[in-house]
């Protein structure tokens, strides 16, 4: 079942009569979760606003959620501040969240994405399981996705992803505002009293392509075409395609539960990402997002049927291995958490699970021999430059590093290559850290980062050690 979109309201509707039929067709608040207020995220901003206050007006138990992601200064504190008091004045549950975004932020990862992916890391954190989260998400949303996705060359499901439900890394998450136009939410603010809602100067800056698309590629379209409802009917026929696929990629999951290569071959080639995507969903316990690239390495690995095991890196830590008569996931060993070494206080360190000993030397007369190091298990830093504590880790996805005698960065993942260190060793490897600055990946490379004149040395030297522990040797 798909949503019906205009760009007016209906005669005689208002607009909490129509969010509440919304509601209701979509069946985004079922009885079985009216013990728990739905979680609104509450930026101040038009949406979210409206949002707030139409669940409100509908009687749903709601608590408002703010986050504060310390990218505008005072003007994000005082976001903060007004949507703080306007919940104290409508006796609405108020909570602010902190996120550090500029420090939490992956290598490789834009300022949105690192956002977006805090945000959800504290949706997980702070919503009960099976707590409803409602995104204030509307109808000229879905216009901007559409084209930002077009562009981006997804399929009709990724076209059509803002959904009235959907369930991400285990947060429901509801959007009852997807009929709703902009216009139409300003109009029924207006008509509340309510005109002094935050507006971010950042969203309208273009060098944010939804910006862009927003103030730039839909209004050239609506001048040009005299408006937009040709593209809200291009959506809302595509979601209906998408809805079907989906449902047969369902089907064809239940009929054959263990993704047979044969079987698979013989899909048609909208099926298959779908297909592929439910059986990893249902393998790993959440909603997994392949990327263009996996997909089509997969297609080509089964149009060559070959009698021996072939491993699949798929991306996000996921492999598939794939034999003449099954298509398995193998579960990924999970690395050890994120570990702080004071090297100075402990000179070894051992990673227990994950089988690794880093060892610091400091040297404190060193010559040109004791730089020499014999292989890349070993490296050697100017010690006044690093900090005492360096940390240790695992790759992530976007992770870079400036390289030895090199000035621009590289992906982790192409000095891997580089290297030729196996697929199945690149999740296994450490990184080791100077304050979130990768300085150096055992085996592989070190970083251009606290460099020591090979001739005249630089004193005191850290030589880092590291190799393989006898925990982490077989028996």
């Amino acid at each position: 079942m798909y949503a019906k979109t205009s760009n007016q309201p209906e005669p005689g509707s208002s607009l909490p009569a129509k969010v509440a039929d919304f509601i209701q067709r979509h069946a985004l608040l079922p009885d079985s979760r009216a013990a728990l207020p739905v979680l609104v995220g509450f930026s101040g901003g038009a949406d979210s606003l409206a949002l707030l206050v139409l669940l409100s007006e509908l009687r749903i138990p709601v608590k408002a959620i703010h986050f504060h992601h310390h990218l505008r200064a005072e003007d994000a504190d005082q976001d903060a501040l007004w949507c703080r008091e306007f919940c104290e004045h409508r006796h609405i549950p108020f909570s602010c969240h902190h996120l550090q975004t500029p420090e939490g932020r992956l290598p490789g990862e834009s300022l949105e994405q690192a956002a977006r992916r805090l945000r959800l890391e504290k949706w997980r954190e702070i919503a009960a399981p099976e707590q409803t989260v409602a995104l204030g998400h509307q109808a000229d949303d879905c216009l901007e996705t559409l084209l930002l996705r077009l562009a981006r060359g997804s399929n009709v499901s990724g076209l059509t992803g803002l959904r009235p439900l959907s369930r991400i890394e285990g947060v429901r998450l509801i959007r009852p505002l997807l009929e709703i136009r902009r216009e139409q939410i300003e109009t029924y603010l207006h008509d509340l009293g309510l005109s002094d809602w935050r507006r971010d100067v950042s969203n309208r800056d273009p060098k944010f392509r939804r910006n862009a698309v927003r103030h730039q590629w839909l209004p050239a379209m609506r001048r040009t075409l005299g408006n937009d409802r040709g593209l809200l009917r291009s959506r809302q026929a595509l979601q209906a395609d998408s809805d079907y696929l989906e449902q047969a990629a369902l089907n064809e999951i239940d009929q054959y539960p263990e993704a047979r290569p044969k079987r698979l071959r013989e899909l048609h080639p909208a099926l298959l990402p779908r297909v592929l995507r439910h059986y990893l969903s249902r393998q790993v316990g959440h909603e997994v997002i392949l990327r263009h690239q996996a997909v089509e390495r997969l297609r080509a690995e089964l149009a060559k049927p070959s009698p021996q095991p072939r491993l699949l890196p798929l991306g996000s830590g996921l492999r598939l291995q794939l034999t003449p008569n099954r298509l398995q996931v193998v579960e990924p060993q999970k690395p050890g958490a994120e570990l702080v070494w004071p090297w100075r206080e402990q000179p070894c360190l051992t990673m227990e699970q994950d089988g690794w000993e880093l060892h610091a030397e400091l040297l404190t007369e060193t010559s040109p021999e004791d730089l020499r190091t014999p292989d890349r298990s070993t490296a050697c830093f100017a010690a006044g430059q690093l900090p005492d504590r360096l940390t240790v880790r695992f790759r992530q996805p976007g992770d870079r590093m400036i390289p030895f005698g090199r000035k621009n960065q590289r992906r982790i993942k192409d000095l891997f290559n580089a290297a030729s260190i196996p697929t199945e060793q690149r999740d296994r490897t450490p990184l080791i850290l100077a304050e979130r600055r990768i300085i150096w990946i055992p085996g592989v490379r070190r970083a251009d980062f606290a460099n020591l004149d090979p001739v005249i040395p630089t004193t005191p030297t850290l030589r880092l050690t590291c190799r393989k522990s006898k925990l982490g040797q077989p028996d």
